[in-house]
């Protein structure tokens, strides 16, 4: 008699960052926050990160559309790069690397394990650690990203009493059906 085969096992899931909505608004903010920092320095980022942050969350339109797809292809790269990571052990072919010309200069020059010691053991530490820190940073970007919303909040009241107290019509692409209700 014909057995069916087995199915394969799932492959286990590698990826450093899950890709949802809420991670690809933050992946999007960190990215304009990062160009905003290099074009005009940490004012202009911090703006555009509370920009991206408050129309990936609160926006319905094709502008959260745009700053999700910013993100999640960012998410895609660090996760690219995180498989890589787990298929050529990168980080510790560097380490291996690392710690054989640490060991050599550490030979020529005794004074220089004073130094090389002690930085050895805070990398070392910071690896053992590895997923507590991933959910420190997780806990710290969501934080950011909900107060830049607050902040979007904000500012979006104030455009909003400004604009209906100088009489402007509101042009119809950026009108309030388009936000989410907070």
């Amino acid at each position: 008699p014909d057995q069916a085969e087995a199915p394969a096992p799932p492959e286990a899931k590698t990826d450093l960052i899950e890709l949802t909505d809420r991670n690809a608004v933050k992946g999007a903010g960190f990215i304009a926050f990062l160009v905003g920092y290099a074009q005009g320095g940490i004012w202009l980022g911090g703006a555009l990160f509370i920009v991206a942050s408050w129309v990936g969350m609160k926006r319905t339109d094709d502008f959260a559309t745009v700053v999700k797809g910013f993100g999640r292809n960012g998410i895609k790269v660090v996760n690219f790069g995180s498989y890589l990571e787990g298929k050529y052990k990168l980080t510790e072919q560097l380490g291996s690397g690392l710690a054989n010309a640490s060991a050599s200069v550490k030979e020529e020059n005794k004074q220089a394990s004073a130094v090389i010691d002690p930085a050895a053991n805070v990398v070392g530490a910071i690896l053992e650690r590895e997923a507590a820190i991933k959910d420190s940073v997780d806990s710290f970007t969501t934080a950011a990203t909900d107060t830049a919303c607050l902040a979007g909040d904000a500012a979006v009241q104030v455009l909003d009493k400004t604009v209906d107290t100088l009489g402007f019509k509101v042009p119809t692409g950026l009108q309030k059906d388009k936000v989410e209700a907070a």
